[in-house]
């Protein structure tokens, strides 16, 4: 966050090792989804897609739930950074995963992303209309 994002990824890299390391695994999903997240602002988006998929199969081997939310939220962010259609998917499957938890900061947080897609999207299709 502070513009040193190779140093910060190898340090995540670093703690998230270290963590593994301890006999608690439940919120490994949580710690990847930050990589995931610092590997979308440095612009290495496959690493942060394996991160979130990283993630989302944690998920399932330790049955903690609670962060797949805020990963298909990130995939989506993935998406969108790297120019793909698939954004609008992974914010829906984000947004109805937290409601169904009723989790709602990371409602909050996949709403605000899909809104923000979705104003971006009309903006884009009224300068073309208005161009013709």
């Amino acid at each position: 966050m502070q513009g040193e994002k190779e140093t910060g990824i190898k340090l995540m890299r670093e703690a998230l090792d270290n963590w593994r390391a301890l006999p608690m695994v439940a919120t490994e999903p949580y710690f990847l989804g930050l990589l995931a997240e610092v590997y979308d602002l440095a612009g290495q988006f496959e690493l942060g897609f394996e991160a979130v998929n990283l993630g989302l199969a944690r998920a399932e081997i330790t049955g903690e739930h609670f962060w797949d939310a805020e990963l298909y939220r990130l995939q989506g962010q993935l998406f969108l950074s790297r120019g793909d259609n698939r954004a609008e998917t992974s914010f829906l499957q984000a947004l109805n995963l937290a409601r169904l938890q009723q989790a709602k900061l990371l409602e909050l947080r996949a709403a605000t992303c899909l809104s923000q897609l979705q104003l971006t999207r009309n903006h884009r299709e009224n300068r073309r209309v208005m161009a013709v």
